[in-house]
């Protein structure tokens, strides 16, 4: 059976932008051998040839070059891979002599004919044939780069390859591993840790390791593995591991290894790293660029921006086929110089139609989107730019002389966050600057060559919105080297640039695909192209599906023969979003269907791409149909179907009906939590899985590899209520003699779980920083819940801001039952005649008034503002993600049966609170609501169940992952946290043994190591604060000490942020994490609180109370020094406290003279900053205005205009940026986290 599949090449006869990937996989593999490319594939006409290679043969003469003319045959996706025939190679010799060769190469993807093969050895030129059976033996025979380009060419086949000879070794041949311990003795060390340490190091169990005392004392220890267990242990990483643990030496009498060729016996002595030079920074940097070379890029030497401008000149001239004069070049500078990255981004795909000095037009092409891998690619390294200040950039990819990938090189043993910091400031201080070509990058890269990541050009991700590049199978690539191997390779980088980026017109900002969402496109289109049958993609909940299925319906709308993409989706408020979404991606791409009447005008007319729900399509196929006449036209047209949520909406009728009437179609599923047979619900069609429905499983990443890559959040699941027996012994809920339903709908019951919320819910998010969602059992019970928590508001017992939406028909009602989540019903009807329904009705709309005066809204469920607001309170949550969102709009707890939880994406709800059953995928669904990536601040989604889900928790995890999962996708236990953090003040405590001894800390290295150390600290600290049972009491370090601590380390971050910007300090590059400190509630107006406090405790008649005041005064300083948005204000507030506070009588308002203090010394800065810069007052408080509403910084033309002399055309972006610094700290001291004063 063949080992590679030659259908993963694209089609050779296709107009989609790959389909001269045949000819590029025969030139990589003939120079892969060694050949000379020197005419490279091309389209258009090509005389006969589509590559022209030279060998140089050695012999007893010297060396000779041969020319061979190429001729490449892709066949493999014609029916049942036809040989390539007579007929399809026509006069062979006379195409040879005309392109001046000597030899002819046969390049097939199948076999040549037998007639063919008579005719290619009549031949009087020399030959050589290259059929599959051939190119599979040298690339599989080749581990010193052949395999290199299977991974390239042949993903999916490596992958399957790569496994089976791994399982064919473990199987045939299990191992003893000898390992060697000096310096020990049996009684010298922990045995058992010991074993357990070398297991897990080289993927054992304890129980295969064995230890045993030799006769001169020392300690031998015997392992039984797979053969290529050896490959393994040589690696730097594990000899490293290895060297830690004592083994100084082991030997293996294996033969041979999956990977590397071992004699027998052998004897491998470690390596001894102790003192070994690490790898320096520019010696990553040297290599990588020797690499890039190899994968055929040209070095170039661009040292200054004059360099870059002369290469751009070169570069566009000659992938234009053009000439241009210098007018000329300068009209494409001036239309290349405008606008921000986002509009940049548009310039770049698009062409330029320059008028040239002789009048005539002529279409300059900045990149060749649509034949991504012809373009023009050079590498540079150390380019220098003068902005704010001068920066030196790493290494820079060209493409077409612009600069689309910089990538940031740290050396090993930094963190990787130091070069994305770096590239944060670079977007700071120059990439900007003058003609800001840098502003062109359309990806980035960072690596610190352990660790590869990359991201799109957007200027206000977090971190934590990195990706690392991974193969098909999830496998991940982190090592620099094979990472320029697979995602630098210049047709890769060119088709993730050209065909993988999204440009996201809402925020205006890029955004890239991360490595399983693009082969799970990638799949479906090959899918499409051969026709091969229907399939779906298990991606899991939070990790992208929509902007995965938007880019495969992009992608295959553009197919020549797809003549639509029909996107289904289950549910009115998901049409909706997922339109909102799209057209987000791809502004007017698609137009929603308000009624089957304008689905059925959509799918009749030229429309290539609609969205719509599986209602409105069964509606529109209905046998009985007054649409079907028109619908008749287009059932034999090639229709591709996307499901989305396809664990819910397929099972029924609807799908039996798309099946029958649509002739020629294909349909794909996107699930995260897919229907096996252990959770398939049963209908008049029986249990239906999803395979049943769509076929194989095309792609596949589950929650555990999710989590691994750091793209979803870890669950922490805590479990409070739970029914219990007066033994103590858990009740089973769903024993028939318990009445559950009246045990759950309980008020006292309710009650206290309303107070468990209120007292816990500001540890579980945040302090309010957060949304949580409550999910209860039924209607009733979520009345119960809404008056309860209304009760205690009104008494003064919590200030949360709860809102509630829920449906009135009978499915509203949860199926307890089940544990699945029901569907959300939209059709709100005016003529109830159910007395229940009128009377939740009217409970409902009387929640929505109370929404009504919370925001200033008009919502009810009259007319059709009922979907409004449901829409208004999705977008209220997800606007929390929004910079300029003001929190007097938040919701604090939004309050559910089954709304939301399922397809709502917000990644500022973090906590789930639970009152109803669940089991399988409504579990999982419902627990994903919390778990997307944000910043460090949200380290985990919190799950609160007040009913016994342990078991149905474990289930599901193991159905959509693996029975070990757990692990993986819970966080640690509390205690662990606690042991984390006391280990870490050991630590802190070895660096600096008291609070003032930070002082004391000179050099840069020990300063850092502080830094690190109560980072470290902060971050468990995140963590532990949301356990229920958390208290400083369980930890080596008091509160005030740790309160003591962070002061000093944000004196080091305010002291590091203070020097210049161009000053080297390795302290600069690390990231304080301060959001990991911040806490909202903590502003002026909570200051003035406490300064009230104490001026009433200054002025009081009790000796008690004026005690107290050195205590307040203490304490308010604490917290100035302590908290990170106040420290931009202390000098104020303390001033106010010093000079102000003692001068007030002992009947003031201590508020209002902290009001009329603060306007003043506002107006004071304000006019020092105008005077100082030369502005114009009202011009630049409309400049501010204009800030405050919109969130976006303001524009340098503005600046200009607000100045009463303006700069030199030189000096202006420099003037501008330090104005534009100013003008943020002004609002970061007088106007951020102010409260309500």
């Amino acid at each position: 059976m063949p080992a590679l599949d030659f259908k993963e090449i694209a089609q050779a006869n296709k107009a989609d932008g790959d389909q001269d990937q045949f000819e590029f996989f025969a030139r990589d593999f003939l120079k892969h051998l060694g050949y000379e490319i020197i005419i490279e594939p091309s389209r258009g006409p090509d005389d006969g040839r589509d590559l022209v290679v030279e060998e140089t043969r050695t012999g007893v003469g010297g060396k000779t070059q041969v020319r061979w003319l190429v001729s490449c045959k892709h066949n493999a996706h014609s029916k049942n891979q036809a040989a390539v025939g007579v007929d399809d190679e026509v006069d062979i010799e006379g195409r040879v002599r005309q392109h001046q060769c000597q030899g002819f190469i046969a390049f097939y993807s199948t076999l040549p004919s037998s007639g063919l093969m008579r005719k290619l050895e009549s031949l009087e030129c020399e030959l050589q044939v290259f059929d599959r059976e051939k190119i599979e033996s040298s690339l599989l025979g080749d581990e010193n780069g052949g395999l290199t380009l299977v991974e390239r060419y042949f993903p999916l086949s490596a992958a399957e390859w790569r496994e089976r000879k791994l399982r064919k070794r473990a199987q045939d041949s299990q191992q003893e591993f000898c390992f060697f311990l000096p310096n020990q003795t049996m009684n010298s060390f922990d045995q058992g840790e010991f074993k357990q340490q070398l297991a897990d190091l080289v993927g054992a169990t304890a129980d295969q390791v064995h230890v045993a005392g030799l006769e001169d004392g020392s300690v031998r220890v015997t392992i039984e593995a797979p053969l290529w267990l050896g490959a393994v242990l040589v690696r730097p990483t594990q000899n490293a591991a290895l060297q830690s643990m004592g083994i100084k030496t082991w030997t293996t009498t294996a033969t041979e290894s999956a990977f590397t060729p071992m004699e027998r016996p052998t004897d491998h002595r470690l390596e001894d790293t102790t003192d070994a030079p690490i790898q320096s920074e520019a010696q990553l940097e040297e290599s990588l660029i020797e690499r890039l070379g190899g994968l055929g890029y040209t070095r170039v030497a661009i040292p200054d921006e004059a360099a870059l401008l002369a290469n751009l000149k070169k570069q566009l001239e000659k992938h234009n086929d053009a000439v241009f004069s210098d007018e000329e070049f300068a009209k494409v500078l001036n239309h290349l110089d405008k606008g921000n990255v986002f509009e940049r981004a548009k310039i770049l795909r698009d062409r330029f139609n320059l008028t040239r000095d002789d009048g005539s037009s002529f279409y300059v092409e900045f990149l060749n989107v649509d034949r991504w891998c012809q373009n023009e690619y050079q590498v540079a390294n150390q380019i220098t730019m003068d902005g704010s200040y001068k920066n030196r950039y790493d290494v820079t990819l060209l493409v077409n002389g612009l600069p689309l990938v910089q990538i940031e090189l740290k050396r090993r043993g930094l963190e990787l966050k130091e070069a994305f910091n770096q590239i944060n400031r670079y977007q700071r201080h120059s990439f900007w600057a003058n003609t800001a070509l840098f502003n062109y990058v359309q990806i980035f890269v960072i690596s610190n060559g352990v660790n590869t990541k990359y991201y799109a050009n957007n200027r206000n991700q977090h971190f934590k919105q990195t990706f690392y590049w991974a193969r098909e199978d999830n496998d991940l690539i982190t090592q620099l080297d094979q990472f320029a191997d697979t995602f630098l390779e210049k047709c890769h980088v060119s088709k993730m640039i050209c065909r993988y980026i999204v440009l996201q017109e809402t925020d205006k900002v890029l955004m890239i695909l991360r490595p399983y969402q693009y082969y799970a496109v990638e799949k479906m289109i090959r899918q499409v192209k051969t026709h091969s049958g229907n399939g779906y993609i298990w991606h899991t909940t939070g990790s992208g599906k929509t902007l995965t299925s938007f880019k495969a319906s992009q992608i295959l709308q553009d197919l020549p023969d797809v003549d639509k993409v029909v996107f289904v989706v289950d549910r009115a408020d998901l049409d909706y979003q997922t339109t909102v979404e799209f057209n987000a991606f791809s502004k007017g791409s698609v137009d929603g269907t308000d009624n089957t009447k304008s689905l059925v005008k959509q799918l009749t007319d030229s429309t290539s791409l609609i969205v719509t729900t599986i209602q409105k399509l069964n509606n529109a196929i209905n046998p009985k149909s007054r649409h079907l006449a028109k619908m008749q036209a287009i059932a034999d047209k090639r229709i591709i179907f996307i499901f989305d949520e396809c664990h819910r909406s397929q099972f029924g009728e609807t799908h039996k009906r798309i099946t029958q009437f649509f002739q020629n179609f294909q349909m794909f599923g996107f699930t995260g939590t897919p229907i096996f047979a252990d959770n398939a619900s049963k209908n008049e069609l029986g249990k239906r899985t999803t395979k049943d429905l769509f076929g194989e499983c095309l792609h596949k990443y589950v929650i555990t590899n999710a989590i691994k890559d750091e793209n979803v959040l870890k669950f922490s699941v805590e479990y409070w209520g739970r029914l219990r027996r007066k033994d103590g012994s858990l009740i089973d809920e769903k024993v028939a003699s318990i009445n559950t339903k009246e045990f759950f709908e309980d008020e006292d019951r309710i009650e206290k779980i309303v107070d468990w919320i209120i007292e816990n819910h500001d540890r579980k998010t945040h302090h309010k920083a957060f949304t949580a969602i409550l999910a209860v059992g039924s209607v009733d019970a979520l009345i119960t819940y809404y008056e309860k928590f209304r009760e205690k508001k009104e008494a003064g017992e919590h200030k949360l801001r709860v809102v509630t939406v829920f449906s009135f028909t009978d499915n509203e009602e949860d199926a307890d039952a089940d544990g699945l989540i029901g569907e959300p019903d939209f059709d709100i009807r005016t003529d109830d005649t159910d007395p229940k329904k009128r009377h939740t009705r009217e409970r409902l709309d009387e929640f929505i008034a109370d929404y009504n005066a919370l925001f200033g809204t008009a919502y009810s469920t009259r007319d059709n503002t009922f979907y409004s607001y449901y829409k208004d309170i999705g977008k209220r949550i997800k606007d929390r993600e929004r910079k300029k969102f003001k929190q007097k709009d938040r919701v604090d707890i939004l309050l559910v049966v089954n709304m939301f939880l399922t397809g709502f994406d917000a990644k500022k709800v973090n906590t789930l609170y639970v009152d109803k059953n669940l089991k399988y995928h409504g579990l999982i669904q419902a627990y994903s609501r919390t778990n997307r990536i944000l910043d460090s601040l949200k380290s985990q989604g919190n799950v609160v169940c007040f009913r016994n889900l342990k078991v149905n928790t474990d289930k599901a995890i193991g159905l959509f992952s693996n029975k070990q999962a757990s692990e993986t996708i819970l966080i640690e236990p509390y205690e662990d946290y606690v042991k984390a953090f006391n280990d870490g003040v050991k630590v802190l405590l070895g660096i600096a043994p008291t609070v003032d001894s930070v002082n004391d800390l000179q050099s840069e290295d020990d300063i850092l190591r502080f830094v690190q150390a109560f980072r470290d600290l902060i971050r468990a600290m995140n963590v532990l604060k949301t356990f229920s049972q958390f208290t400083f009491a369980d930890l080596y370090m008091k509160e005030q000490t740790f309160e003591d601590y962070k002061s000093k380390y944000l004196d080091i971050f305010d002291r590091t942020r203070a020097e210049p910007e161009q000053a080297a300090s390795i302290v600069k590059d690390v990231d304080f994490e301060l959001e990991l400190i911040h806490r909202d509630e903590i502003n002026v107006a909570y200051i003035l609180k406490l300064l009230a406090e104490l001026h009433a405790a200054q002025n009081s008649d009790s000796d008690e109370e004026r005690k107290k005041v050195g205590d307040k005064k203490r304490g308010i300083l604490d917290l100035l020094g302590s908290e990170t948005q106040l420290r931009s204000k202390r000098v104020l507030i303390e001033q106010f406290i010093n000079r102000n506070m003692p001068q007030l009588k002992p009947d003031a308002d201590v508020e209002d003279a902290f009001r009329d203090y603060w306007d003043s010394a506002r107006t004071a800065e304000f006019e020092e900053l105008c005077k100082s810069e030369g502005l114009v007052p009202d011009a630049i408080l409309k400049v501010l205005d204009q800030y405050h509403f919109t969130g976006r910084m303001p524009l340098r033309d503005d600046i200009v205009a607000s100045m009463t002399a303006k700069p030199k055309i030189l000096e202006r972006k420099k003037v501008t940026e330090r104005i534009i610094g100013k003008l943020l700290d002004f609002i970061q001291t007088f106007e951020d986290s102010i409260g309500e004063v």
